[in-house]
């Protein structure tokens, strides 16, 4: 009995996190743990025609498809696009994850440069069109001292409003 018939484009995309297999296939990115694999690409533009060279950091997997790379955080189950450098290959050195692109090699998570990063949350509604107010809005952040957080609140169609604003001053 045949249970799945998924192959893999490049094994330089197999990659293990926590026990949990990661790879490049003409359906996508897989993950498989056990039981059938799945696709775990399908709300980001991967193309996984012929080439996707892949690394971890011990959390993140991270796969360079031949345009852009593309990371996958494992706790969370999201994805985000790193960058559009081109990246030849991957590799691990005592705990850090390295990639070598044309012009030199790179360690992952080591810079220091500013990075801009939003995210929008659904339509809060509580399932009933008639309940559109929100009294607290609750935010978690790991923030590198001197970093700032902004939270901006739109409502009933209104234009975005700054509602806070939060400047670590240590590592918090």
């Amino acid at each position: 009995t045949e249970l799945c018939n998924t192959g893999c484009i490049d094994n330089d995309s197999i990659v293990s996190i926590d026990g949990v297999l990661y790879w490049a296939s003409p359906k996508g990115i897989v993950r498989y743990s056990g039981g059938v694999p799945t696709v775990i690409s399908t709300q980001v533009d991967i193309k996984t025609d012929n080439i996707a060279k892949a690394g971890t950091d011990g959390r993140k997997y991270y796969v360079y498809d031949g345009n852009r790379t593309y990371v996958y955080d494992t706790y969370f189950k999201m994805w985000h696009i790193l960058d559009e450098l081109e990246i030849k290959m991957f590799y691990n050195f005592e705990n850090d994850l390295y990639f070598v692109a044309d012009d030199g090699i790179y360690k992952i998570n080591s810079g220091n440069e500013a990075v801009e990063w939003e995210f929008e949350t659904k339509d809060y509604t509580f399932g009933s069109k008639e309940r559109k107010n929100l009294s607290k809005l609750w935010l978690r952040a790991d923030m590198p001292k001197n970093s700032r957080l902004e939270v901006y609140v739109k409502q009933n169609g209104s234009e975005w409003q700054r509602v806070a604003v939060k400047t670590a001053e240590k590592d918090e």
